[in-house]
């Protein structure tokens, strides 16, 4: 078996600028910004109220502003002193005052206008909560958009971390500053994010969660989504710029109208779009993937919108534990990021399995820090009369050093107690690999390995592909198909299956080679044999940087899908394999090595029988030759020998080229010259009688 020169792996494309920016100016930023936010929350002064464009929405019952007299309708004149145009001036109003001062609100309310002082109070118990909980939330869409942008540069990891970016400017919200300009500043980019955010949930949508190669014609196509965005934000610049009142302005109020109809176009659009490819029948591998994301998107906003509508209504209705709804819209991101990071099919026991261990951990890390902080701290730096940041870096510290393993037999605990197939499964593939490596030597090996593959997951088939003279062959196949296959016989190493693969590193779905591969579409060999085969999940035999072949399975009984276990699995059987394949191919190399080099040493003591041995006498004539041949084998002649009439006749000869080819000449010319010496091959010796 020869190997196949090693194919080039994809090239790493550079960082573009605009990633850069992403990356390490615009999450850093928002994250920094976070901080004063964050550190005021237990102090920022509660008036009870909430207004928008100057008019009062929302009054909490019972509140300062509801103590006050104010009633949702209220219009908004000035604020101790200060006249309000805009909801730019009230912001700006009310930046950077965490005091608890009173405060004088004019208001106009039909065709009466009054002052009412409304005196603040520190948030609830509850506002804190809630506050935290949506901080938290932000936090893990930035962190989440930043982690799958850092690893992946295609058009669903862009667009991701679009969304994750808007959903933290939201939720994390930006420190006011009493500066107009400033305030201005923050209320055009949070009109920007406004209408941002729907063209990127519909270009996510239509994206994910497949690695999509775009044509140009499609790309400026979706272009074009952005179009009504244009002027409506251009409206709102306008708007800011001429500081136009909302509530009497005819301009505001159609700017207002155009942008809900856009926002709930575009939203519902990608909504569909969403539900359309979830209940696709022709892909089963995303549709796990959005199965996955569906559920963290209604157990994320489900809880968290109806949180919202409590905290709103004020406290007439009250559920369990509802200030913290907020903290459930963690698992959007998360869920999203796992569908995008994962490769395969996320499995519900996968989803399931995980989220148990990473509950569990944050348990057993918040009771540890409790214990060791709360308690273990507070007591010695009572006793002591010292500061308990000492026990508080050596818990963190403790945390840090026993987190990964406590991580891993947490893991190992659920799967004995929960999940003993998946660890059976396991130990199947790991005896199977031990085998395999006592097996190295054995023709049979691959036969034996596909058969018990196919026991262990019973596919519709498993077929093992070797390479050679760069192509991959098919080698054995279990179960024997009724007729060899045709199309699937052989494949070039450079198809779109081989290049793909062999960049991967990785078991592959045959779903996914086209988001994987960089070309417009899969070429004629791929495509034939995944249909003749009915492929399912590819497997590489990968050494060094080498594709030395391929498994490829077809459909489960049953059309379940391989499970990220399944693919763990076959991954790590896949290295033991290759090895073995190297191994195969290395001993057959040394054999025909050494079967090469019998038979050049029986040819050069033949060759060396062919020449005179013995010197010739004759009369006033000695003749003796010898040859030393730089190979084993090669075109170097000479021969001398006494002919019938007694004359003696002789020939040094060096047939041109080296090896067996020369030597084969060399033989020919002897059984000629010997036969009959040509008379012009005579020499003046030759002819003479000695």
């Amino acid at each position: 078996m020869q190997p196949h020169a090693p194919l080039p792996p994809s090239p790493s494309r550079p960082l573009r600028p605009a990633r850069l920016l992403a990356l390490y100016l615009l999450a850093p930023l928002l994250l920094i910004l976070e901080v004063p936010v964050a550190l005021h929350v237990a102090n920022r002064p509660e008036t009870g109220l909430t207004v928008h464009n100057l008019t009062i929405r929302t009054v909490a019952p019972g509140g300062p502003a509801d103590r006050a007299g104010l009633l949702s309708g209220d219009r908004l004149l000035a604020l101790d002193g200060r006249v309000l145009d805009t909801q730019v001036d009230y912001h700006t109003a009310l930046a950077d005052r965490y005091d608890l001062a009173p405060r004088a609100y004019r208001a106009r309310r039909g065709g009466e206008v009054f002052t009412a002082r409304v005196e603040p109070t520190l948030p609830a118990r509850s506002r804190i909560i809630w506050s935290y909980g949506l901080s938290l939330a932000g936090l893990a869409f930035l962190l989440m958009g930043w982690l799958i942008l850092s690893r992946r540069s295609d058009v669903v990891a862009r667009y991701f971390f679009g969304l994750c970016a808007t959903f933290a400017f939201f939720l994390m919200d930006v420190p006011d500053w009493p500066s107009p300009w400033y305030m201005t500043l923050k209320e055009i980019a949070r009109d920007l994010a406004v209408m941002l955010l729907p063209v990127i949930f519909l270009r996510f949508a239509l994206y994910f969660p497949d690695r999509t190669h775009l044509t140009p014609r499609t790309r400026a196509r979706h272009r074009l989504l952005l179009l009504p965005a244009i002027p409506v934000f251009l409206l709102s610049l306008y708007a800011e710029a001429a500081r136009l009142d909302p509530a009497e302005s005819r301009t505001v109020a159609v700017l207002q109208q155009l942008a809900g109809l856009y926002f709930l176009t575009y939203m519902t659009a990608g909504v569909g779009v969403f539900i359309g490819k979830m209940f696709g029948r022709d892909r089963p591998l995303r549709q796990a993937k959005l199965r996955v994301a569906f559920g963290g998107l209604v157990l994320g906003f489900v809880p968290f919108i109806l949180g919202a509508v409590l905290h709103n209504i004020g406290g007439s209705v009250r559920l369990p534990y509802q200030d913290w709804y907020g903290f459930s819209l963690v698992l959007v991101p998360v869920s999203f990021g796992l569908a995008i990071l994962r490769y395969g099919a996320l499995d519900l026991a996968y989803v399931v399995r995980h989220g148990l261990v990473y509950t569990l951990l944050t348990v057993l890390v918040v009771l540890t820090y409790t214990l060791l902080v709360g308690v273990l701290g507070g007591y010695l730096a009572a006793r002591f009369h010292g500061s308990d940041l000492p026990v508080v870096l050596l818990t963190v510290v403790g945390l840090t050093l026993v987190l990964n393993p406590l991580r891993r037999r947490l893991h190992a605990g659920l799967e004995r107690a929960f999940y003993p197939s998946r660890l059976a499964t396991r130990e199947a593939v790991q005896r199977l690999v031990h085998d395999l490596a006592g097996l190295s030597g054995d023709p049979e090996a691959p036969r034996s390995m596909l058969a018990r593959l196919h026991d262990l997951y019973r596919p519709g088939h498993v077929a093992l592909f070797l390479a050679e003279d760069g192509a991959l062959v098919l080698r054995a196949i279990h179960p024997e198909p009724p007729s060899p296959p045709t199309a699937a016989a052989s494949l070039p190493t450079a198809s779109t299956l081989g290049r793909v693969v062999l960049a991967a590193h990785r078991p592959v779905y045959a779903e996914e080679l086209e988001g994987l591969d960089t070309a417009d579409q899969t070429d004629a060999p791929t495509a034939r044999l995944l249909a003749e085969l009915d492929v399912q999940l590819v497997v590489p035999l990968i050494s060094g940087r080498e594709l030395r072949g391929l498994l490829t399975l077809g459909p489960k009984t049953g059309g379940a899908l391989y499970t990220q276990a399944d693919v763990a699995n076959l991954h790590g059987l896949s290295v033991q394999a290759a090895a073995l394949v190297e191994v195969a191919r290395l001993q057959q190399a040394r054999l025909e090595r050494e079967r090469m080099e019998t038979e050049l040493s029986v040819a050069h003591r033949i060759q060396s029988h062919l020449v005179p041995r013995a010197p010739l006498r004759a009369p006033g004539l000695h003749v003796m030759g010898r040859m030393d041949s730089c190979r084993e084998v090669g075109g170097d002649y000479f021969d001398y020998f006494t002919q019938e009439d007694g004359s003696v006749g002789f020939a040094i000869a060096d047939v041109a080229g080296k090896g067996v080819p020369a030597a084969l000449v060399m033989t020919s010319l002897r059984v000629a010259f010997r036969a009959r010496p040509p008379p012009a091959a005579r020499g003046r010796t030759a002819s003479s009688r000695c």
